[in-house]
């Protein structure tokens, strides 16, 4: 069952992140708390109702939490100038809302084929992300 607190990563998506040269031994799920948001720069979901109950969750931190699609998006539009805190500031400048239309799909028992296809999914947003991110 996904997003329970002390689980190993998925075995489909553990293969799939070998593959791609990762390692999920280190993977651990865990609750997202208040704390965890207010000591992060940037927290991305993958699904809308995700993104909503981590804003309720934490309404003063809004302004760093995205859907990981909507993210990319304004991301691939970023110059990657400053600190990480004023690129993320930037890029949610240029963020269009969220929804449940920009969901990744969730592959938990869904076989090889979804796990791979959420996996090369995560890879092409990172490409845009990771850029911007990472400085």
């Amino acid at each position: 069952m996904p997003g329970v607190p002390g689980r190993s990563m998925d075995d489909l998506l553990a293969a799939e992140l070998r593959t791609r040269g990762g390692d999920p031994g280190g993977h651990v799920s865990r609750s997202v708390t208040v704390d965890l948001i207010e000591q992060a720069d940037l927290v991305l979901t993958f699904e809308f109702t995700q993104h909503m109950r981590l804003i309720d969750l934490a309404p003063h931190r809004a302004h760093c939490i995205f859907g990981i699609r909507q993210f990319a998006a304004a991301a691939s539009r970023a110059d990657g100038v400053g600190d990480l805190a004023d690129r993320v500031g930037a890029i949610a400048e240029r963020t269009a809302p969220d929804s449940m239309s920009a969901d990744v799909a969730d592959p938990h028992r869904r076989g090889r084929r979804a796990a791979r296809a959420c996996a090369d999914e995560i890879d092409v947003l990172l490409a845009d992300i990771l850029p911007v991110i990472g400085g």
